[in-house]
């Protein structure tokens, strides 16, 4: 449903087709994840998520913040993807 690399390599491909920084498609690729383990949990896009530099922030359907948190982060996720991809997913996972 969401696009989400799985790698560099996959995030690179990410960023060439759509002509954006290697950082923003991976950033953009853990948001996605995120959103998508939000789907699923809650059966449904009842939540969205916002993988931002400093935060993680989560809307409800309503557009309301349910949930900041600075415990991950995009420049969090995009360094630990970076250095093992893996091992990123699995962190927003958990």
């Amino acid at each position: 449903m969401y696009e989400i690399p799985q790698d560099l390599v996959a995030a690179q491909a990410v960023a060439t087709k759509r002509q954006l920084p290697l950082n923003d498609a991976i950033r953009l690729g853990l948001q996605n994840w995120i959103q998508e383990l939000l789907a699923e949990g809650f059966e449904g896009n009842y939540y969205t998520a916002k993988l931002q530099s400093d935060q993680l922030v989560i809307l409800d359907i309503t557009g309301n913040v349910a949930l900041t948190t600075t415990t991950l982060t995009g420049d969090q996720g995009v360094a630990q993807f970076k250095a093992d991809a893996h091992e990123a997913l699995l962190t927003v996972q958990n």
